[in-house]
């Protein structure tokens, strides 16, 4: 898509955008968000984000993921990403910013089916859920025309939440042909086709909008969900004729911003018209456990023509239970279902306790006849030092695609970088550069001496490292090529077909990784998120409890995370070593 065209297609989704622009552009309408929320506190974040506008470095969204990490938000909702999501290496890529922004991160996307030529596509949702808050998510789905995104959070009642975030394209009688509109109409008339169904049947965007979202969240609340929807729905909800007026009567959804605020008409919430367009709607009985809540001033921590909105609720009356903390992902470097694995972590932990003769300072502890705080604690710091050696060495961190060019490029960072320690340490590293020189002919046939060359080498040998680095496959996929193509015009048959077998099974180790990744990301059910336990029963008396019916009046099930684990955790330590007989 030319600059040009895409400038159009932003036209076709503006919402009304011949209307005066708002008057309180910068004013806090509602609560104003405190950046430090108290531990009690589940915050939700909404923003239409007009655009990632997309790079290989991931556009917008590192500064996205920062805003939200800075007002501590557990879910955060967007629209509109106007980003190919379902596009591989734009998921990974995102969800990677996402790992290292928060210690733990669950992102879930939709998009329409199209393909796109570049990584824009207008329209899509996304969801993110930041930190401890993904210890309570039990499934998610997503629209198969990107128009909504959803995820439900386990309480410790039978009541779960199902918390959706949507995006309702705006009414345009001639939306163009690359906007969201253009793209479900399509959708609508290639379903409709292979229904059978005559025109006279089909939907607007609009209208189907209304009518599945509508029949989604029912069948939500069939299985006793309590409803979060919240989203960009280009319409007011007390017009006349609204779709999602309808929708919240149907559903019996609470409008709680207008409850809040006092009335349905404030605040502007796009900055080219005076209506409200961005909204909250809820179960009612949630209403009562909202904290605070508010809309920010337009471009206030994301830049965009929307206003952002919060919604902060009472934990304890959300979940009924404290939500459990989770250790940072950068504490779990390995998993421990190798047993592999597992005698490597447990040998280099011993090794590195017995280095640092930590069970003779412990013995000296324990005969001492005072107490001796200073040695403790520095026991203690051992030993959670000897846990993280430990995980690092069994660490399998991914290493980039292996091709002569990233040698190469290795090697030149590695001259440099023993260079500039030759300048400044009394070491001789002149046979280590001169191995290198030899290895690599292409290096600079002088040793560098001055500070600016070495600095200047070091810096081009870093930026061409990582531009290597981001496309390492492509540039071993056409090494192997290479390859086989030479071995094939050297009549060397046999060394041309163990390249082409070689070239194969990398292929397909991709294919099935991609696989493997595509398999949950439209609908699944995440981790353990309950266990079933007899009521009359021991947990350790395997035998009779694979006899007890499958009934209410013999189990019970148990949601709360910490209550799992320490059941888990009793059943494993038991002398009895059958397999646990519940999920």
């Amino acid at each position: 898509m030319i600059e040009s065209d895409r400038i159009d297609t932003y036209l076709d989704e503006l919402e009304s955008s011949t209307q005066p622009t708002t008057q309180e552009p910068n004013e806090h309408i509602g609560n104003i968000l405190e950046e430090t929320p108290n531990q009690d506190t589940t915050r939700i974040y909404f923003q239409n984000l007009n655009g990632l506008s997309w790079t290989q470095d991931g556009g917008r969204w590192p500064y996205i993921c920062d805003a939200m990490d800075c007002i501590q938000a557990d879910i955060a909702c967007f629209c509109e990403t106007n980003t190919d999501t379902n596009q591989y290496k734009i998921r990974t890529a995102m969800e990677a910013i996402c790992q290292k922004t928060f210690s733990q991160s669950r992102l879930i996307m939709s998009a329409s089916k199209y393909k796109t030529t570049t990584a824009y596509k207008p329209g899509g949702t996304a969801l993110l859920a930041c930190n401890s808050i993904t210890a309570t998510i039990k499934s998610h789905s997503r629209d198969r025309m990107g128009r909504w995104t959803s995820i439900t959070l386990q309480t410790k009642s039978d009541s779960n939440i199902r918390i959706i975030v949507a995006y309702q394209v705006c009414e345009n009688a001639n939306p163009g042909s690359g906007t969201a509109s253009a793209q479900q109409r399509a959708q609508i008339i290639e379903e409709s086709g292979q229904n059978d169904e005559g025109s006279s049947r089909r939907h607007t965007p609009r209208q189907a909008f209304i009518t599945e979202l509508q029949s989604f969240i029912q069948q939500s609340q069939s299985l006793n969900e309590q409803i979060i929807v919240i989203g960009d729905f280009n319409e007011e909800i007390d017009s006349q004729n609204s779709g999602i007026g309808q929708l919240a009567q149907n559903c019996e959804l609470a409008d709680l911003m207008s409850i809040r605020l006092g009335s349905p008409k404030v605040p502007a919430t796009y900055q080219r018209g005076p209506r409200r367009l961005d909204y909250v709607l809820v179960t009612p009985t949630l209403v009562p456990h909202v904290q605070a809540a508010g809309y920010d001033p337009f471009g206030y921590r994301i830049p965009s023509d929307h206003r952002g909105l919060f919604i902060d609720f009472s934990s304890d009356a959300l979940f009924q239970h404290e939500i459990s903390p989770l250790s940072p992902m950068e504490y779990r470097d390995f998993r421990a279902t190798s047993p592999q694995t597992v005698v490597k972590y447990v040998s280099k932990k011993m090794q590195y306790l017995l280095d640092h003769q930590f069970y003779e300072r412990l013995q000296l502890l324990k005969q001492s006849t005072l107490a001796n705080h200073e040695l403790a604690e520095a026991l203690d710091r051992d030993f959670q030092r000897a846990a993280r050696h430990a995980a690092k060495q069994c660490a399998r961190k991914p290493q980039p695609a292996w091709s002569p060019k990233l040698a190469k490029a290795w090697a030149t960072l590695h001259f440099f970088k023993l260079a500039k320690s030759a300048k400044n340490n009394p070491v001789n590293y002149n046979p280590a550069l001169e191995r290198l020189r030899k290895t690599w002919p292409d290096l600079p046939q002088t040793i560098p001496t001055n500070d600016e060359e070495i600095h200047q080498g070091y810096t081009l040998a870093i930026a061409n490292l990582k531009e290597i680095r981001r496309e390492a496959q492509a540039i071993r996929d056409e090494y192997l090529q290479q390859k086989a193509s030479l071995y094939a015009s050297l009549d060397q048959a046999g060394k041309a077909r163990i390249v082409k077998r070689l070239i194969k099974a990398e292929t397909q180790h991709r294919i099935y990784k991609k696989i493997r990744y595509l398999r949950n990301i439209d609908n699944g059910f995440l981790g353990l998120c309950r266990l079933k336990i007899p009521k009359a029963e021991s947990i350790f008396e395997t035998e009779t409890i694979r006899r007890l019916p499958d009934t209410p009046d013999h189990w019970e099930t148990v949601t709360v995370p910490t209550q799992i684990e320490q059941l888990l955790i009793q059943r494993n330590r038991h002398k009895d070593d059958a397999q646990p007989i519940w999920v």
